[in-house]
């Protein structure tokens, strides 16, 4: 029995060095999304524990061992730019062709969404696009439109259209969740970053002179799309530091970062992701997880682990960009700074 197990053991850590994500998950999960993807069309949540916001795959109607896309647990539908067969697939090779896809329609939705902004009506917009790709869109639309208005002008300028814009636009929420009440959750999200914009708008308006490169401007989370190799890129901007994009699908997003104190914790983040170790943090008190909120910000995932699988956290940590938050931990072991005597070995 005990050969058994170790054998059993020996093939799970191989399966989590060919596919990292699984260094989160504990044998029992890692067994558990084995069995679930011997049946792929019938999945149901089966794959949070590595894609936390994916509730079932996307299978077509005409031929069912073919995955059209990915459906979050909001219910929200991402549909896959190259829809391929899962039968002739191994476990790890499906949920890498997941992940890759994922993300390559994560990035094309949120930039379809950007470029539709300007012509589409508010209404249709949050029908047509996924929540996540609409705020990260908002927001890359916001964070242009106010750098193209300051450089316009050698003065001071005027924001008061800019203000009416936002004020327009909360309204037009508002009214789609009077048609659309099952969509409140998803669209207040939308609605906390137009109240942000505007609250980023009155303390540019309260200084004295205006320009991209001042502080009260750059502190707050912005994305900007950047071509690399010809190809768009996405990258979420604070302060002086621009991290990446993370195109994970999302779900359920929270309230972005609200006030000062928040956006100087985002920016105190942005720092350690810049830096080569990890960084460990504890929030202390209060519901807000404004490390979420950053996570989501940048498009990484999160993920719960718990202490009996700790000893796989560093492993899964360097080889996916993601948050790890940590449950039922009462101490770190002694082998983690060993840790960082390896990470900065291996720089």
């Amino acid at each position: 029995c005990e050969i058994l197990l170790e054998n059993v053991s020996h093939l799970l850590d191989l399966h989590r060095q060919k596919f990292p994500r699984f260094f989160f998950c504990t044998d029992k999960q890692i067994l558990e999304i084995l069995l679930a993807c011997s049946n792929v069309k019938y999945l149901t949540d089966d794959l949070q524990p590595v894609f936390p916001a994916l509730s079932r795959f996307h299978v077509s109607i005409v031929d069912t061992a073919r995955v059209m896309g990915i459906i979050n647990s909001s219910g929200e539908t991402y549909q896959f730019s190259s829809d391929f067969d899962y039968e002739n697939l191994s476990v790890v090779e499906l949920l890498a062709r997941t992940e890759r896809e994922m993300k390559n329609s994560v990035r094309s939705t949120i930039l379809d969404a950007l470029r539709s902004r300007e012509y589409t009506e508010p209404s249709k917009w949050l029908i047509r696009f996924p929540v996540q790709t609409v705020v990260i869109a908002e927001n890359a639309h916001f964070t242009q439109d106010i750098t193209d208005t300051i450089h316009k002008v050698t003065t001071k300028p005027d924001f008061t259209n800019k203000f009416n814009e936002i004020g327009e636009f909360i309204n037009s929420c508002n009214e789609f969740i009077r048609e659309f009440p099952a969509k409140i959750e998803q669209v207040s999200t939308l609605i906390g970053l137009k109240i942000r914009h505007r609250d980023m708008l009155q303390g540019l308006n309260d200084l004295d002179a205006v320009s991209v490169d001042t502080f009260e401007w750059k502190r707050h989370i912005s994305h900007v799309i950047k071509l690399e190799k010809g190809i768009e890129q996405i990258y979420t901007q604070i302060g002086s530091f621009q991290i990446p994009y993370g195109y994970e699908m999302l779900s359920k997003m929270d309230i972005g970062i609200m006030t000062d104190q928040e956006a100087a914790a985002a920016l105190a983040l942005a720092s350690c992701m810049n830096q080569p170790e990890f960084a460990l943090c504890k929030q202390m008190n209060g519901q807000r997880n404004v490390v979420k909120a950053f996570a989501e910000s940048c498009g990484l995932p999160v993920f719960d682990v718990y202490s009996n699988c700790l000893r796989n956290v560093f492993a899964g940590a360097s080889a996916v960009h993601s948050i790890v938050r940590l449950h039922e931990v009462k101490e770190l072991p002694a082998l983690f700074p060993n840790f960082y005597g390896l990470i900065e070995a291996r720089m």
